[in-house]
Parts: structure tokens; sequence; C-alpha cells
């Protein structure tokens, strides 16, 4: 799709910009924004970019969890937090289950077809936590109940394939042809590691892909800032993680993004940058370069996971371990981050995204205590077990004049929505 995007786009006469990263929004004198700085990667050319209006279609944030969603990092909604855009979702996360050692498609379709979950003691544990669907669960109670055993001393967890029929192996086979690299996988474990994917049992844990907060933004791909739209998962595409949906709402919200920010710009004319801002932003990030300290982005990374990725934090969530979390994560940025140090552009490009993830962090965590309830198959606290319709609420965050996080609610327009709940309380 991006290789006939690409093709399209040349055709038009687009001026594509390769191996440019963008580090900051431009505003203009009167506060719209006007356009882009970054710098190239190759030479450090340094690039501003004067427009009439910007797109943010950078994808969402993470913390370099599961190698699938490792680029993510989420420097696109937060430089429009930095700008003063509004942020939506920052409590909701998307964790998936995979093989600890190699990476196989098949959480949902090997108990489809019959496999079923098993603990480190030999139990099939999925109907304590499901009663009704068992192994078919939604992925979200999968991941709650692999973590539960493993808090209880039971993992690791497998699928236990080798309860499998040789007819559910081959018609998981006959499944998988649409991955054309899994059977490809499949041979190289056998003939390297030793083991056969669809007949010995392995280690599938909890994996971390991506938050879900992302720039708020109207139907028409209008952030709250003038001149700035946003699209993909940069934009709040809402928490559903059924497949197809990223690829689909990424499709809807670019068409419309780009229709919406060519109509602004025949409307409007350019508006002289503010190259007092411009200056200030780039000094902030060119400073690592000249820090005397010598903290080391990667190894904050690393730290933050350590504070993040444990069971009993963003899966099986409560106040004292949220605050807890939170309490080192803050220590992290006032006493790490400011020390981090780059000896070039690649590193100093590491630099940007661990204050990036340090701040998804720290939004993350204040969202998730500021929740006080589970939402089913999306969000879940062990002090608040069950959804309250007071809570059909979006979080909205915004940074204020002091710099720090600005936290407040705003009910789900229910009223604006052709199909709604069945709940009578919104109706």
């Amino acid at each position: 799709m991006l290789t006939v995007l690409r093709k399209v786009a040349l055709q038009k006469g687009v001026n594509i910009l390769n191996h440019i990263y963008i580090y900051d929004l431009l505003k203009g004198k009167k506060g719209r924004i006007s356009g882009v700085v970054g710098i190239s990667l190759k030479d450090r050319k340094n690039y501003l970019i004067h427009s009439k209006a910007v797109i943010l279609a950078t994808n969402s944030g993470g913390f370099r969890g599961h190698h699938l969603a490792s680029e993510l990092q989420g420097t696109g909604p937060f430089m429009a937090y930095d700008a003063g855009a509004r942020i939506k979702n920052p409590e909701f996360h998307y964790i998936n289950i995979r093989p600890a050692k190699h990476e196989v498609e098949g959480s949902g379709i090997m108990p489809a077809i019959g496999a079923k979950w098993i603990n480190a003691k030999g139990e099939l544990y999925m109907e304590k936590y499901d009663p009704v669907l068992k192994d078919r669960a939604p992925t979200s109670k999968i991941i709650v109940a692999a973590a539960k055993e493993a808090m209880k001393g039971n993992a690791p967890v497998a699928i236990n394939v080798e309860g499998m029929t040789d007819e559910q192996r081959e018609k998981f086979r006959m499944l998988q042809v649409s991955h054309g690299w899994m059977p490809i996988l499949f041979d190289k474990c056998k003939r390297e590691e030793g083991y056969d994917i669809l007949e010995d049992n392995i280690e599938w844990q909890p994996a971390y892909e991506s938050n879900k907060l992302g720039i708020d933004a109207d139907v028409n791909c209008q952030t709250s800032l003038e001149g700035l739209y946003a699209a993909g998962m940069a934009r709040t595409l809402g928490v559903n993680p059924f497949t197809g949906w990223s690829i689909a709402s990424s499709t809807w919200s670019g068409f419309t993004a780009g229709n919406s920010a060519a109509k602004y710009t025949m409307e409007v004319d350019y508006e002289d940058i503010d190259f007092d801002y411009v200056v200030s932003r780039t000094n902030s990030f060119f400073a690592p370069l000249q820090n005397e300290f010598n903290e080391n982005p990667d190894r904050m990374v690393t730290e933050l996971q350590k504070i993040l990725f444990p069971a009993d934090v963003l899966i099986l969530m409560n106040e004292p371990r949220l605050k807890e979390a939170l309490s080192k994560v803050l220590e992290l940025k006032q006493e790490k981050l400011p020390g981090l140090h780059a000896t070039d552009i690649r590193t100093l490009v590491k630099v940007k995204e661990a204050q990036t993830m340090v701040l998804a962090a720290e939004m993350s965590l204040k969202g998730a205590i500021m929740r006080k309830e589970s939402r089913p198959n999306i969000f879940y606290r062990e002090d608040y077990t069950s959804a309250d319709d007071n809570w059909l609420k979006w979080l909205i965050v915004q940074i204020d004049d002091s710099g720090e996080m600005n936290f407040s609610t705003q009910d789900i327009p229910f009223d604006q929505y052709k199909f709604r709940p069945e709940n009578p309380a919104l109706k």
C-alpha cells in the first residue's frame, strides 16, 4: 500500500523528503501551527518547512515492548501536546499475548480449533476466568488470566498444542497460509531450535505493544490547534484492538485529514513564523549534545520498562501499585532525564524518544489512577472491578502555562451517535 501511495504522490508532483527526523512543530506569530522543524539523519542538514497546515500521521506511542511495535515512540502526538494540543485516552494500552521466544500468530486461531491454555502445573485454567467462553475469551481476559496465573506462581503458561489432534494441527497449517512467514519460522524452529511449534508446548507471555492515547481530533481530523490535523494512530482511534481496525481507521483518517487540510489551505494565507519559539524548541532539542552528564537513553528506556512491564502494574492495576510506579517514573524524570547525553544525531533522536516515553508513562499512570473503574476488554483494576457508568467519559490532557499536565474529563456525546449502547441512562 505504501509503495502505491508513494508512486501516486510522485506522479502528482509531491516533494518527498526521506530520512528527515521531524522533532517539533512551528508556531506562527498569532499562534497558528505553521510548519515543522527537522534534521537530516544522513548529513545533519537542518530543515525548516513553512506551511499553511500540518498533518501528523506518525502512529501512537509505546515503550519498545513487543518487537511488532518497538518503533512506536509517540513523538508525533507529544509534539502536538508540547504545542498545546489536547491528548485523549492516556490511560489505555494495547497489550497482546505472544510466544516468549519466537513470533507466532495463533493465540486466537489455535483455541478456536481446539487448543487450550495450560499453566506450569498442567492445569487448564481459563474456565476459572471465563466460564462461558473459556479458552476463546477476548484477548484482554486471556492476558489478565495469564498475569494472575503468574502472580500465583503458576507461570509459564502455554497453548497446549500437545493436546491437539493431528486433524486440528493440519487445520491450523491450512489457516496459516495467509501468513507466508509462519511456515518458514516453523521449519527453522524445528531445524535449528529442536522443537515443533505445533507439537511442543512453548511459553507465551503478555506483551506490551502500544498505548492508545492520541491527539484529540474531530470528524474532519482537525485538532484543538488551528492548522494542525491528525491522521492514523497519531489521532485517537478508540481503544478497540480488533484486527483490521487500525488499517480501516488509518485509511479513512488519512483521506479525511488530507482533504480537510487542503480545503483549509485554500482559505488562509501563510502566517509569519514566531522565530523566538523556533529557537527555543531547537535549542531544547540539541541541548543533549552539550550535556556534561552521561545518562544513556537506551539505559533509561530499560529502566522505564522495568517499572511499567511487571504484570501487576499495567495489567493487574490498583491504586497503591500505580502510585508506586508513578513515583518511580517521576524520580527518573527529575533525576536522570535532564542528564541524557547524545554524541551524534542518531543518539539525539534516541534522547527525544526517551523523553517522550517518560512523559507518556507519567501521563498514562496519572490517567489510570484517575479512572476508578474497570471497563470490559479495555481496562482492568483490581480495586474497582466493575464498570461504572459515571465513568462514561474521555480523559483529556493538555499542557498548562507552567508546563504541567492538566487533566479533565469530557462526557461521551452519545446524543450525537446514531448507534448507542443499550443503556437506559444513555437514551
